[in-house]
């Protein structure tokens, strides 16, 4: 999920591992290129995967691609060593229908993966509620979340901790427990389309599954939604604005205009937004806040200078093609006058032909 990069908390590394996009040509992932990129993203050993990560989420995923040696190492990564694991519903989520069972991972789950399962995915629109009183339910404004739209058939188990509830539908959306030394996280309801596509528009949504994952991750929480979630939207406008200042400074390099000062300057920014960073994830919000104001009006600037950079730079392009217009111009005039207008200064030919009488 790359939006999740826009928390500085988050270094993600995806591995596509879903039915649903082998064998489709608009993706282009064969059932051998996808296992090829298991192999290819995943962890070497045991040892590095508790060396590099902290989570482990599981969305719409199929065992089918994953082999045993992978689901062994979440498994002891979680009970053994204190990583957190997330599994999101979808069609191939928890054992559904286009899915194969999750065995080895199923005890390890908050939520019983019952018969009702087989009955196929759960295509109801719900909104969800908090079901207590707890960090993670404190820390967005719930009434403004849209509709989810399906969620897998699951029963919460016995000593499960039930977060959110489906108004008027039985099954459990969010729920949690700590299982051995890590902390499990079963969220019912697909996060992404078909059945989360509203739910991605909803403007805390990016919060919504960071919260998700500083649950299973054991971290604290932050209650203030309006703060952290302007502190998210921050750090992913700054990254873009400057991506845009890269791009100028690029750009009028080919032109072969001086970008010195402007790279400095870039560099100067850059090891701001890590400072800032570093302040997020030590969970300084408001030395964070007061980071990027400053961060944000200094990139203002830069983007006044490289569009002046660059229409310097064009200045001279612009320059160039006026004159080698206006001198094609001149010469196609000359050559016009030369061959039109001053025809009259010649002798005109006539014509001579035979009358029939003299043929």
């Amino acid at each position: 999920m790359p939006f999740l990069r826009s928390d500085p908390g988050f270094d993600l590394v995806s591995v596509p591992t879903s039915t649903l996009h082998a064998d489709v040509s608009s993706i282009g992932f064969s059932t051998g290129v996808m296992r090829k990129l298991v192999r290819l993203y995943m962890p070497r050993s045991l040892a590095e995967m508790l060396a590099k990560h902290d989570l482990t989420i599981l969305s719409d995923a199929n065992p089918f691609f994953i082999a045993e040696k992978y689901l062994t190492w979440i498994r002891d990564s979680t009970v053994d060593n204190g990583l957190g694991l997330v599994m999101v519903g979808g069609m191939e989520s928890f054992g559904a229908p286009k899915g194969m069972p999750w065995t080895s991972l199923e005890d390890m789950l908050p939520v019983d993966i019952g018969l009702d399962i087989t009955q196929g995915y759960y295509f109801p629109s719900f909104k969800v509620q908090p079901a207590r009183d707890h960090r993670f339910t404190r820390s967005l404004p719930w009434r403004s979340m849209p509709f989810f739209h399906g969620m897998n058939r699951l029963t919460l188990k016995e000593g499960a901790t039930l977060l959110l509830e489906a108004e008027g539908h039985p099954y459990p959306p969010l729920s949690y427990w700590e299982f051995g030394e890590g902390v499990s996280v079963a969220h019912a309801p697909d996060w992404t389309p078909v059945s989360g596509g509203d739910v991605m528009r909803w403007e805390f949504y990016l919060d919504y599954v960071a919260n998700i994952a500083y649950l299973a991750t054991g971290s604290r929480i932050p209650e203030n939604p309006y703060l952290i979630h302007s502190l998210r939207t921050g750090f992913w406008s700054m990254r873009v604005r400057l991506t845009s200042v890269v791009d100028i400074a690029g750009f009028v390099e080919k032109f072969g205009a001086n970008s010195y000062n402007l790279e400095r300057k870039l560099a100067e920014s850059r090891d701001l937004v890590a400072s800032a960073e570093r302040l997020y994830v030590l969970q300084e919000y408001e030395a964070a806040r007061r980071r990027i104001a400053e961060i944000e009006m200094q990139i203002k600037e830069l983007q006044g200078q490289a569009m002046d950079l660059k229409d310097r730079a064009l200045l001279w392009v612009y320059v160039v093609e006026w004159s080698v217009t206006l001198g094609i111009g001149i010469l196609a005039g000359v050559a016009l006058w030369a061959l039109m207008v001053r025809r009259n200064l010649y002798t005109a030919v006539g014509v001579t032909r035979l009358r029939r009488g003299e043929e």
